[in-house]
């Protein structure tokens, strides 16, 4: 019997969290009622979650790539061997509510013209992520929107909407949902052509959002499905410089691909003009002060990093590596 819907989780040296996860899918699934395939991709970790999987959930299906490739590609590598008709993109550093599934199942048959549907994200104290949806982005706001301006200028026209500004009895359309939780039909997800190759981490969910709007599909809030997102999970200390960088070259990739090079162009150099503001801002109060504190270093060195690759010398800031070896390998991914 072909599955209802298929369940794909992509493991990055998060085998405990993948192990909850799935504990709490056992749950939802027994309250949601229908047959499910659920598949688990390691991309290249090799941290033991397919000895922990064949031991502890024989019925999971999991699959080793050879290569990191990243989310996406590992999404769609498993996304070759999904059998439902509905596939569902969970984050590993997750956990699903009872009723979470059976809801995203029901608001997606609903909504016909649904293109990707996301649940209402929670942190572990129970208190709601902004993350849940996302505006459009442009290169101005992406590049002014740090935490501190969020919080003094909480305008919805710059930020907003706000997960929990809506209400939680009805869904929502928005203009992108996160990738932590991304619920989607079968042929729609094949229709407008998976998620995006060039993107190594970070940007394929807000790039796969806005394929599915130019496909002419709505994108759906679902506040009543609520999942627990522990957020950096499936993250190691070590790609905190790469992962500062990545977050721009992925920004950079999204803004050529949606609206052109010009735009694209234009992010970089605000990048680099926030980066010079931001350095002085905080050398000044080191001078000032007289001594510079771990927090302001870590600052001066997160904003180092984003000039150098906003100049083009992306080398020093470690991330080439990373690309160069999805370059060589992305022919893998169908």
């Amino acid at each position: 019997m072909k599955p209802e819907l298929t369940i794909i989780i992509v493991n990055c040296n998060s085998k405990d969290h993948v192990k909850k996860c799935l504990k709490s899918i056992d749950v939802a699934l027994k309250y949601f009622g229908k047959a499910t395939q659920i598949i688990v991709i390691d991309g290249a970790s090799y941290d033991g979650c397919g000895e922990m999987i064949s031991n502890e959930f024989p019925n999971v299906e999991f699959i080793q790539s050879e290569y990191n490739i990243g989310f996406g590609a590992c999404n769609n590598l498993a996304f070759n061997q999904a059998l439902g008709r509905y596939v569902f993109f969970l984050n590993p550093d997750t956990v699903v509510e009872f009723d979470a599934i059976k809801k995203l199942h029901t608001a997606i048959k609903e909504h016909p013209d649904a293109g990707v549907v996301g649940a209402k994200l929670l942190n572990n104290d129970g208190t709601i992520q902004d993350s849940c949806i996302r505006k459009t982005p442009n290169p101005l706001i992406t590049t002014i929107g740090s935490e501190y301006l969020k919080k003094k200028l909480p305008f919805s026209i710059l930020w907003g909407p706000f997960a929990k500004d809506l209400r939680d009895d009805c869904s929502h359309i928005v203009d992108a949902i996160s990738g932590a939780a991304m619920f989607m039909r079968y042929d729609v997800f094949s229709e407008i052509g998976r998620f995006s190759k060039e993107f190594f981490m970070y940007g394929e969910d807000m790039d796969l959002c806005m394929k599915s709007r130019k496909y002419g599909y709505l994108n759906y809030y679902i506040p009543g499905a609520k999942i627990v997102h522990y957020g950096g999970g499936s993250s190691s200390e070590k790609l905190n410089a790469v992962s500062i960088v990545m977050k721009r070259i992925s920004g950079y990739k999204y803004f050529n691909r949606n609206y052109g090079i010009h735009i694209a162009s234009l992010y970089r150099f605000l990048q680099l003009v926030s980066a010079v503001i931001r350095i002085s801002i905080v050398s000044a109060i080191a001078i000032k002060n007289g001594t510079l504190s771990k927090g302001n270093r870590n600052t001066l060195k997160k904003w180092w990093f984003v000039s150098l690759w906003s100049l083009g010398i992306e080398k020093v800031a470690e991330p080439s590596d990373y690309e160069k070896q999805f370059v060589k390998e992305k022919q893998l991914v169908l």
